[in-house]
């Protein structure tokens, strides 16, 4: 005995083809770039095209891992809910691990065709630097000098780096 969606998907492509409205069941899904790349947290965006009558999707949104070829089922995902008409979204991915490279694709699913994915795009999330202020030496009257260490530069690497100082606790560079 044949399942009820098989069942349904026959009926819907015979109705199709008998009413001379030959039509494409394919849904494109398209991955843009990651935007607002924080260290465990970035913002990915897609865009679902082509839907017809008979292709609405249950489920979207974005699936991502740092393996490559995420999907859903296995790997991490939004879920944005149903669409029926042309669809632009964002969705934010949370949980990263810093410093780490992402893999990205946006999805569209139907309960009868199937998932649809995007293209692949990647992104590398932000880590901060890790930066000691060890001794003070050659104090004198009006100088001072300052040891530090970069033990790890951090993604993206600094643009800069040197001794800020203050006369009252905890100075930073606008001091």
């Amino acid at each position: 005995m044949k399942s009820r969606k098989t069942i349904i998907g026959c009926l819907i492509i015979v109705l199709v083809i008998f009413s001379g409205q030959a039509k494409s069941f394919a849904v494109t899904v398209t991955t843009q770039s990651a935007t607002d790349i924080q260290e465990t947290s970035a913002i990915g965006h897609g865009t679902i095209d082509n839907i017809s009558q008979i292709w609405r999707t249950i489920q979207h949104g974005i699936c991502w891992n740092t393996a490559g070829g995420p999907v859903i089922g296995k790997d991490p995902k939004t879920e944005l809910g149903r669409v029926s008409q042309r669809t632009v979204f964002t969705s934010t991915m949370q949980n990263l691990a810093p410093g780490a490279t992402y893999y990205v694709r946006a999805y569209a699913t139907h309960d009868f065709f199937g998932t649809t994915y995007g293209n692949e795009v990647s992104f590398q999330t932000l880590k901060k630097p890790s930066v000691t202020t060890l001794a003070v030496t050659g104090i004198g009257s009006t100088t001072a000098t300052v040891e530090g260490a970069i033990s790890e530069l951090g993604i993206p690497a600094p643009i800069q780096h040197g001794v800020c100082w203050s006369t009252k606790k905890t100075p930073t560079i606008d001091n």
